[in-house]
């Protein structure tokens, strides 16, 4: 039992949750498994701190332990209760076993980054992290929603690596690692995630335009694979030379419509937009409301003195 025990504790699973307490030293959930015994009725696990002081005890029924313990460096070690009987085995040779933080800290792509796809079917993402002192091998994870079943696992012996993979997708990525010295650590892998965007839209083709005084409504030709248009309407009067923003919406048609637009200079801009994919370069066209007959006549009769004849309007 006591050798049975010693190989087993040489692949520990450590799992990725933890916590902080309020004081110090902090506190971190640790998981460990181990290979079962059917002759077992029971387990005594025991955390001896380096530095001396009180032996934390753990008594499980499972070949699996779950507790909340202070950061720090200690000897594990596991002993076995008879099924029938209180008796237990000797104690299992004692593992150096650290319970700290040590981080994996993501260089590329960087957490939640929004990368625009090159490639048409797959994209290669090249992964790297800050190196960790005294790491044998790293172990990294990456997946989707809908490969959370199966995703893809490889290992490595530095700190970076790459992997293809299809665009028009948010990704999910961790990194374990076996540390080179012996001691097992306490991970808490963080999960980073970055967002491969597919291929770019093609700008949508607004052409020329002319607004009817009854019927002040713009169209462009659709953008294939878009499924909303982000639309601005900029303004200025016409003796003026900088733009103004009017009006904004995002639609799901190819059509803005619009209700008394004011006399004036106007320019729209339109970018087709679809989830995970690159969006089109913005469509730009311009065009001017004129005054009606009635409005100009008004006008110049308003600018006139009252003791002068009008002039007719043509």
């Amino acid at each position: 039992m006591n050798a049975f025990l010693s190989t087993a504790l040489a692949c520990l699973f450590i799992a990725p949750g933890f916590s902080w307490a309020d004081t110090a030293p902090p506190m971190k959930t640790i998981e460990i498994e181990w290979e079962a015994d059917e002759k077992v009725g029971g387990y005594e696990v025991q955390l001896i701190p380096e530095k001396g002081g009180k032996r934390l005890r753990f008594f499980t029924e499972e070949s699996k332990l779950s507790q909340t313990v202070p950061t720090g460096k200690y000897k594990l070690r596991i002993r076995a209760r008879a099924k029938d009987a209180d008796y237990f085995s000797p104690w299992s040779d004692p593992v150096p076993f650290e319970v700290v933080e040590k981080e994996i800290v993501p260089l590329k792509p960087e957490d939640r980054a929004v990368i625009a796809a090159k490639e048409q079917k797959k994209q290669t993402i090249e992964f790297e992290w800050m190196p960790v002192d005294k790491v044998k091998e790293y172990t990294v994870k990456v997946w989707t929603e809908k490969r959370k079943e199966t995703p893809w696992v490889f290992t490595v012996k530095t700190n970076k690596t790459k992997l293809d993979v299809p665009p028009g997708e948010i990704y999910y990525w961790q990194v374990l690692f076996e540390s080179a010295s012996g001691i097992s650590y306490a991970q808490s892998p963080t999960t980073f995630t970055f967002t491969l965007l597919g291929a770019k839209l093609t700008s949508p083709d607004i052409g020329p335009l002319e607004i009817n005084p009854r019927e002040q409504k713009i169209s462009w030709h659709e953008s294939p694979g878009a499924t909303t248009y982000q639309a601005k309407l900029f303004f200025r009067h016409l003796d003026e030379t900088e733009w103004a923003l009017s009006q904004e919406a995002s639609l799901s048609e190819t059509t803005w419509s619009f209700t008394d637009l004011k006399r004036g200079n106007y320019k729209i801009e339109v970018v087709a937009t679809a989830a995970r994919r690159t969006p089109s370069d913005p469509a730009i066209a311009e065009f001017v409301v004129k005054p009606s007959h009635d409005e100009l006549r008004w006008a110049l009769q308003a600018s006139q003195p009252k003791d002068s004849a009008p002039r007719p309007i043509r």
